[in-house]
């Protein structure tokens, strides 16, 4: 058997040498956790886009599985909110289901769609709490969010909204004509044209006239979320089309936000 030529350390190919020879280990060397962690190119990808946060993904390499965990958003045990109840105002919960009654009237909300413990303490001053666990940040939100709805239906049963809407015109004055004793709106010569604009009040909203003030529209109710949705209806449908909206400022827009009761 012939013997073989000793085989060179490095072979030149295209001006440049490339070494025959088993790569060192890589420095420094990686903690024990990355040890026997595997490269994936996607990860590279991950940590260039990320910046210099993940650059042990970079430098280290892990698994497909193992990479995926370092973007596992954190998660809070226990997240609590208080709301304390005035005097005069009635609550009641069942199945996610909260009413609260007051001196206007009552007002009922759904919110089983959130995954939420939410319980009345009774005592000495009564409170709502709200309790969310294993919960991430979008998760979390939802208790302030859950609590702004009690204290909007609180307020609404006390003191009650209010709206104030003005028509505004440069040329062509807007009529508004209420009708079935303040629960339809009814919007003519908007622009000078023949259209007739016919608007609803949602469950529980009055619309009326202004005593004080020209081209005012008032609308009045409990629930925040109809009070509001009625004014943006009115708005919307004045709205001007195929015209310049920087020349053409004509509408009917809300002016003032409120309460009934004022303080």
């Amino acid at each position: 058997m012939l013997d073989r030529a000793p085989q060179p350390a490095t072979i030149r190919r295209r001006h440049r040498e490339i070494s025959l020879q088993p790569r060192s280990p890589r420095s420094p060397t990686p903690p024990q956790d990355y040890k026997n962690f595997q490269r994936y190119h996607f990860v590279f990808k991950i940590a260039g886009t990320l910046g210099k946060r993940w650059i042990h993904l970079l430098v280290y390499g892990c698994t497909r599985a193992e990479a995926l965990t370092c973007f596992v958003k954190m998660k809070d045990v226990v997240k609590t909110e208080e709301l304390s109840i005035p005097e005069g105002v009635d609550v009641s919960i069942k199945a996610r289901l909260i009413t609260v009654k007051g001196p206007r009237g009552t007002l009922t909300k759904n919110v089983r769609h959130i995954d939420m413990d939410i319980r009345l303490l009774k005592g000495k001053e009564n409170k709502v709490s709200l309790v969310v666990w294993q919960g991430g940040r979008k998760h979390v939100a939802c208790l302030r969010t859950i609590k702004s709805l009690i204290v909007n239906m609180i307020t609404g049963v006390t003191k009650g909204f209010q709206y104030k809407m003005r028509a505004v015109y440069a040329h062509f004055p807007i009529n508004c004509i209420i009708q079935e004793s303040g629960s339809a709106l009814e919007i003519r010569n908007f622009l000078g044209e023949k259209i007739v604009r016919h608007v609803n009040m949602l469950d529980g909203v009055t619309v009326s006239e202004s005593k004080a003030q020209k081209d005012e529209l008032i609308l009045e109710g409990n629930d925040v979320q109809n009070v509001s949705q009625s004014a943006a209806s009115i708005q919307g449908v004045c709205r001007v089309r195929n015209k310049d909206i920087r020349k053409f400022l004509d509408g009917i827009y809300v002016s003032d936000k409120g309460t009934v009761i004022q303080e």
